[in-house]
């Protein structure tokens, strides 16, 4: 997996404490089968997963320990969800294929279902005997709107639109090249 070494590094740089339970972390990253871990700024948030890549921010190692665990994990259960339905079903959500409150509900489950993977994974390695006194940070999408899932959709399938964007490739390439300036 091409970004692996750098982001092994940049964590065990930032988290020395991570070290015990390093193999862990990569066996879980291994078998998401992502294609590559980029770092580098985003226009926003921390990090973000595509169907073939997650691209972490320097900010996302300056996070306090048990946030940043939950944002790997979290990004990497995007990584399983494109393997397991695909990328084009996960991309379908900002064409005219499924309608935007239909788009928003089934965005809003699918961050639902990665922030309880993160804490699962949390979870796990505290029965491991690690993590035994951190308080299990909150995913925050369980706590939003559905309005405002409604209003993300209806922006992205405004912009697939406008650019004329068809296949899940072509959306993929300019939400990651939007991402990035």
């Amino acid at each position: 997996m091409e970004g692996l070494t750098t982001f092994k590094s940049k964590t065990l740089r930032s988290y020395p404490e991570v070290a015990p339970y390093w193999d862990f972390i990569e066996s879980f990253i291994i078998k998401s089968e992502c294609n590559r871990i980029e770092i580098h700024d985003l226009k926003i948030g921390v990090a973000v997963s595509f169907f073939d890549c997650i691209i972490f921010t320097e900010k996302t190692f300056t996070q306090h320990l048990p946030k940043f665990l939950f944002t790997v994990f979290h990004e990497f259960a995007h990584q399983y969800q494109f393997k397991k339905y695909g990328k084009d079903k996960m991309l379908e959500l900002y064409t005219d294929k499924i309608n935007s409150v239909e788009g928003a509900k089934i965005m809003k489950s699918i961050e639902i279902v990665a922030d309880e993977f993160a804490t699962r994974k949390i979870r796990e390695l505290q029965k491991k005997g690690y993590l035994k006194s951190i308080m299990l940070p909150q995913g925050i999408y369980k706590q939003m709107s559905l309005e405002t899932f409604t209003q993300t959709i209806e922006h992205l399938k405004s912009q697939v639109k406008d650019l004329g964007l068809k296949t899940s490739e072509e959306i993929s390439n300019e939400f990651y090249k939007w991402l990035k300036n």
